[in-house]
């Protein structure tokens, strides 16, 4: 048995288009759950700890590579802590993943990479004008689940189920839903390869480029909690589009 269970998930349409890859390890002997997307391993990950306690944080590699001289180069490596957030009795939300469709890329390096014995969950992604949410969520064992946790009756199907070592189950939902207009507003407001702080909005960006994609990421805060936005730059000279 290996140390580490790993699973990897995305959102791929019938054009080919697709997101990134999204990899969720979980270490063999303590209930820890850590998330990245493949562009951005090595350099950013997300850390949901036993205790109840989470951040975002640069790789402690990556961190040290980075330019001092740059005001890119965040204070601390961890740039945003949070903890679980209790809905209901015995279920709790750690945070989610939106990925518009209008971000989806074709990403022919990662197409024809070297195959994986982890076959990717792929997920259809939604309408073009719409997003695919996915929403990770624990359980306590005495907890009764009858559909999912955090049903609201809007869709929501069941990605990924785990029993972790403390016995809590780990839960990765999905549906589709509308881009939130704040969230929106967010990304209009992205400049591409910087780092940029909405101040109402509380948002933190990191971005990572890619030859053919300059994927991105927007962490930012609402009464769900933290969502994590991937996203896609076209950049030229003139003008930037999403």
């Amino acid at each position: 048995m290996g140390k580490k269970t790993e699973y990897r998930f995305g959102v791929r349409a019938q054009n080919r288009q697709r997101s990134s890859l999204w990899v969720m390890s979980i270490p063999r002997n303590r209930s820890d759950v850590y998330l990245t997307a493949m562009p951005l391993g090595g350099k950013l990950k997300v850390s949901i700890h036993e205790s109840g306690k989470c951040q975002a944080s640069i790789t402690s590699e990556f961190y040290r590579v980075l330019d001092n001289s740059t005001d890119t180069k965040p204070s601390s490596r961890h740039f945003k802590k949070w903890n679980i957030k209790e809905i209901n009795s015995g279920v709790s939300l750690a945070l989610r993943i939106l990925i518009p469709s209008s971000g989806l890329f074709v990403d022919q390096q990662e197409l024809n990479g070297s195959a994986t014995q982890i076959q990717p969950l792929w997920i259809q992604a939604a309408p073009k004008d719409k997003g695919t949410e996915f929403a990770l969520f624990t359980t306590t064992p005495n907890t009764k689940v009858t559909i999912c946790p955090g049903h609201r009756s809007m869709g929501e199907q069941v990605v990924i189920k785990h029993t972790l070592p403390n016995d809590n189950i780990l839960w990765l939902l999905y549906r589709s839903i509308d881009i939130p207009r704040i969230i929106g507003n967010q990304i209009g407001r992205m400049r591409p390869l910087a780092k940029d702080k909405v101040d109402e909005c509380e948002v933190r960006d990191f971005f990572n480029k890619n030859p053919e994609a300059n994927r991105a990421v927007l962490l930012c805060e609402d009464l769900d909690g933290v969502c994590l936005v991937e996203t896609r730059f076209i950049i030229s000279s003139e003008s930037q589009s999403v």
